[in-house]
Order: structure tokens, then C-alpha cells, then sequence
């Protein structure tokens, strides 16, 4: 039986991502003993991760398979690496990492996933509780926006000089609203 035990270090939970281009991936280190608290001899290891809605039961929102290499027990892997982590599986407040070494069951408690300090900044504009978003705004796709005043809602619509177009498709806006 293998347990993980010391600190872990979950990091990039800002995963409720800005833009496309930001990695779906997350930073996970913990060190894997034995079930008498003794670290496992140096070598590879298969691990599940898996995020779960609840601390037990609950749903299975992402998982993947790793294999991991210890030294000293210690290890480091990018959940993320294999399986993307989408940000829809965090669209609710508590999220649990559920951890299963080789054959064994998965340990328990599971992990609460907690967030990084400057990731509470993205909920303002997820939760529309404050903040301000600057810039150009375009919702849909093919907007030309380069106007930093201006607002776009559709398909390929252009605005600018303080303009807005509210839908529909290769709408032009100049000139004010």
C-alpha cells in the first residue's frame, strides 16, 4: 500500500483560463512512502489523477495516467500532461484529487484543490463581481476590434473609434456608438 505524504504543491489553478493560449496544465509534487510511512525505493511508478466533485464519491470531472520517478520518495508531475484540464472542471467552487498508486485503491482523504493567491482576480470577471474589463471586447469569432473602446457581438463584425456592434454578421461600426 503507498501513500503520498508531506505538503503538495498545486499551483496555475487559475485554470478558468483568459485565453486559449494559456497551458491547461498544473504543477503537482508529493513525496510516496509505503503504508508504514517509508519512503518507496527509487524508480518509476503508474499513477491515476483524478478530480472529483466531492471529497468521497461524488463525480469524476478529469483523470489521467502517469508514470512517475521518484528520488527519495520524492516526485513532480504536470496533471495536465496527458489529459488536458479543462476549465469547465472548475466551474463550481470544491474540487478533490483523488490519487490511486499502481494496483492499490486510491488514498484517502483526497486532496481539496485550492487555489493560487492571484487566481481570486479571475473570479471577479468569471462572477462579474466587480473589476473592470479594458480593452476591446469581442465575443464570437473574427472580429477586426482594434480600437481599445470598442465592442463586438457576432461573427466577423469590425468596430472602431468607440463604436459597438450587438450581433450578427460582417456588421461595420465607426464613429461613436
Amino acid at each position: 500500500m503507498f501513500r503520498i505524504v508531506g505538503y503538495v504543491l498545486l499551483s496555475l489553478f487559475a485554470v478558468s483560463v483568459v485565453t486559449a493560449t494559456s497551458p491547461m496544465i498544473m504543477n503537482f509534487q508529493g513525496r510516496l512512502t509505503d503504508g508504514a510511512g517509508n519512503v518507496v525505493a527509487d524508480g518509476t511508478y503508474g499513477v491515476v489523477f483524478t478530480i472529483y466533485d466531492a471529497a468521497v464519491g461524488g463525480t469524476v470531472k478529469w483523470t489521467e495516467t502517469q508514470t512517475v520517478t521518484t528520488s527519495d520518495g520524492m516526485f513532480s508531475v504536470l496533471l495536465g500532461g496527458v489529459n488536458p484540464v479543462s476549465d469547465s472542471v472548475f466551474d463550481s467552487t470544491t474540487r478533490y484529487l483523488g490519487i490511486k498508486i499502481e494496483s492499490d485503491a486510491e488514498i484517502s482523504p483526497r486532496t481539496m484543490m485550492v487555489t493560487v493567491p492571484y487566481a481570486f482576480r479571475v473570479a471577479t470577471v468569471d462572477g462579474s463581481r466587480g473589476g473592470a474589463i479594458e480593452g476591446g471586447l469581442s465575443i464570437g469569432s473574427g472580429h477586426v476590434n482594434p480600437d481599445y473602446r470598442g465592442f463586438a457581438v457576432g461573427y466577423e463584425n469590425t468596430v472602431t473609434d468607440l463604436s459597438s456592434v450587438c450581433g450578427g454578421l460582417n456588421n461595420v461600426a465607426s464613429g461613436g456608438f
